[in-house]
């Protein structure tokens, strides 16, 4: 299953502002119910690094859950 892709540059958008895209674009594909494996493929990363990343952004929320990461992310209008 491939879904499309929105690879977009813009100047003067600050580092920040890629991160928060990024994990936007993250959680959003794990909320569409992809596997890790999946959001990896799709985002041209290992599993591996998938795993970190939503492990960085629950510790960031202080959920113990990916639903609970979810339920955080909705709150601080992170989708």
């Amino acid at each position: 299953m491939s879904l499309p892709t929105a690879q977009v540059r813009l100047r003067g958008v600050s580092g920040a502002d890629r991160a928060q895209q990024r994990h936007a674009r993250l959680l959003g594909l794990l909320l569409a119910g992809l596997t890790d494996q999946a959001v990896a493929n799709q985002l041209n990363l290992s599993t591996r690094t998938v795993q970190r990343r939503v492990r960085a952004l629950m510790d960031m929320v202080a959920a113990d859950t990916r639903l609970q990461l979810g339920f955080h992310a909705a709150r601080r209008g992170w989708i």
